[in-house]
């Protein structure tokens, strides 16, 4: 089924999930998550047996980050790789089913707020702290989940599979170079920084399991400490650079950078940083402008305004780097 043909999400689909696995359960009540733009999430709590348990609905929307699509198989493997070769606490997996053509999964609720949430009402010293467990883990990641080769995930092998990380790269980057939404010389700025720095993607080959989008929103912290880690459905075998890339953006949780304390728990954690780190993040952070403008073109509500901004942040970023 194409994704034009696939149901709309609200309230009343979630009744009609819940009343498929839950026959005999009170419902308490269901919070919908405020982020989300590809799939929709909801927190749903019991009076009995369960605690609250995570309602996500399959991707509504294309993306184009990558070339590969968001399946459930994909996200119910890379969790349970992550569980198995790592202590890192992901959502275990409850049930899994369909409406109406959209997937669904039932998962555990961790229990706890994002890092950005949390990043308002903590203090920086605490912020610090899981920042630095949060680049601990990458590194544990990182250091347990290695591949033969480059590629993206299907179920549970990998599909289009590539010797060397910059054919990868320029495959997933050639959509949005083509894409009319990118104004025609941003869009020819970016192919010809791209051909003078991709020698730089192959100076190291290391395939290993990636995240890339471990962003604050999908950190779980509880008491003061990073609690687990949840959404895999950007997951593929890449560059290590790529978990980076977020805590690079130059950005603050509360009043504390994420770059340094990711850099330092990564170390710690018995990372080893990536070669020439820097100029593989510029060219990994042109990759997300280009997806960031293309995915967001005629989003409504707070995202509507997404794909102008980041327009211009890739002007910007052009100016400085080519």
């Amino acid at each position: 089924m194409g994704k034009q043909n696939l149901p709309k999400i609200d309230e009343n689909s979630v009744m009609e999930v819940i009343k498929k696995e839950f026959k005999n359960l009170k419902l308490k009540d269901i919070v919908q998550y405020p982020a989300g733009w590809v799939h929709k999430k909801y927190k749903i709590s019991f009076l009995e047996k369960y605690d609250k348990v995570v309602l996500r609905f399959g991707a509504e929307k294309e993306n184009v980050h990558f070339e590969d699509d968001h399946t459930t198989d994909k996200e119910i493997y890379v969790a349970d790789l992550i569980s198995k070769k790592t202590d890192v606490k992901v959502p275990a997996i409850l049930s899994r089913g369909e409406y109406r053509g959209l997937e669904y999964l039932i998962m555990e609720d961790l229990d706890g707020p994002n890092l950005e949430e949390a990043g308002k009402v903590y203090n920086d010293q605490t912020i610090l702290k899981i920042m630095c467990q949060w680049g601990g883990v990458m590194a544990q990641i990182h250091n347990s989940l290695k591949a033969t080769n480059f590629g993206y995930i299907e179920a549970k092998r990998i599909i289009k599979p590539f010797n060397l990380w910059s054919d990868m790269f320029k495959s997933y980057t050639s959509i949005k170079l083509d894409s009319e939404i990118i104004p025609l010389e941003l869009r020819e700025a970016s192919k010809g920084y791209i051909e003078r720095k991709i020698k730089t993607l192959d100076l190291e080959r290391d395939p290993t399991l990636i995240l890339y989008d471990i962003n604050s929103m999908n950190i779980i912290v509880r008491d003061g400490n990073l609690r687990g880690l949840i959404d895999f459905d950007l997951a593929l075998y890449g560059h290590k650079s790529l978990d980076f890339m977020f805590p690079f953006l130059d950005r603050s949780i509360g009043n504390v950078k994420t770059k340094e304390p990711y850099v330092k728990g990564y170390l710690e954690g018995g990372g080893k940083l990536p070669h020439h780190l820097d100029e593989l993040n510029k060219l990994n952070t042109l990759n997300f402008l280009m997806s960031t403008i293309i995915n967001y073109h005629g989003a409504t509500g707070h995202r509507a305004t997404w794909s102008a901004e980041y327009t211009k942040k890739l002007e910007q970023f052009l100016k400085e780097n080519v």
